[in-house]
């Protein structure tokens, strides 16, 4: 069994591309543009090496990135801020976001690029959690059939999809991985 997401009773809406724009982070899409977000979670530096029209060296990144990063993680509705690099690797990792942000529970994130107010009432009754994604696993034939079934962390499911497949442990340290065609 397996569930990629929990679920829990939403709060209210984060608007990420509003809170980045109150801060000063956001002010369009474009070349003048310092960072956005898409949804769910994700933001964007406007980079150099990343966007043709990209204005920002890798210095002015690794300063915005901690700049966003404290001020997010003093946001009721945040409880971490991972780097891109954290958690995306392999040939196409280039293209991943530059900051993944995590919800509390109970916070539903948007991206929208209107404007409004960065907290907002919800009209749905429930969100997506991290906390609760999991998958079980009962190994037959291990011991007696006493029906005990294990309960994994979610994100080392991709080490044992691997490891079924014969493809080695290139899953193992929890982290996303973007594979396109063989290497």
């Amino acid at each position: 069994m397996l569930s990629d997401h929990g679920f829990a009773p939403v709060v209210e809406e984060f608007h990420l591309n509003r809170w980045l724009a109150d801060q000063g982070f956001f002010t369009e899409v474009g070349p003048n543009g310092r960072a956005f977000a898409l949804d769910p979670t994700r933001i964007y530096f406007n980079q150099r090496r990343k966007f043709q029209a990209g204005r920002l060296s890798e210095g002015e990144c690794r300063r915005l990135a901690g700049e966003i990063t404290a001020g997010l993680l003093a946001e009721p509705a945040v409880s971490g801020v991972d780097a891109g690099t954290d958690l995306y690797y392999g040939r196409q990792a280039h293209l991943a976001p530059d900051l993944v942000v995590r919800p509390r529970q109970g916070y539903e994130f948007k991206a929208k690029f209107n404007s409004g107010p960065v907290y907002s009432p919800s009209p749905l009754m429930g969100t997506h959690t991290f906390e609760n994604a999991f998958y079980l696993v009962r190994d037959y034939g291990a011991g007696p059939d006493d029906g005990s079934c294990e309960v994994k962390d979610i994100l080392e499911f991709g080490r044992l999809v691997f490891n079924l497949a014969g493809v080695g442990e290139r899953a193992g340290s929890g982290r996303s991985i973007i594979i396109t065609g063989a290497d």
